[in-house]
């Protein structure tokens, strides 16, 4: 599944509606615990996004959130909110400046990244 010869299909092209309807939320207490492990409260990244379940949470414990996914579909299902921008981008080319994150998080998507690429991006 890493090998970077290997062809990348997004499994998520299709289906984001239902992702967004049935996917479990996650508990609030986690954004709590993973903005207490930053060094500051700027700016969250949250990789593979899917509809910014996690993302939103974030929120309200960043300045501001970019949650960035590589399927454009569960971006146009994200729930737009006021610190909260979007954007479509694999995990291995994220679109920021270096060193502009204060949290960078995975919640359920880091098996699909090519790991090698994604761990020298961040």
């Amino acid at each position: 599944m890493n090998s970077p010869n290997a062809e990348r299909k997004n499994w998520f092209d299709q289906g984001g509606q239902a992702y967004a309807r049935f996917r479990p939320e996650y508990p609030p207490a986690l954004a709590a615990y993973l903005a207490s492990l930053a060094p500051d409260t700027a700016v969250a990244v949250d990789v593979g996004c899917g509809n910014g379940q996690l993302s939103k949470l974030l929120a309200a414990h960043f300045e501001a959130v970019a949650g960035f996914d590589p399927s454009e579909d569960q971006i146009a299902h994200a729930v737009p909110q006021k610190n909260v921008v979007y954007g479509c981008a694999p995990a291995e080319e994220l679109p920021l400046p270096s060193r502009s994150a204060s949290l960078i998080t995975a919640a359920q998507a880091a098996h699909w990244f090519d790991l090698p690429r994604f761990y020298a991006e961040v």
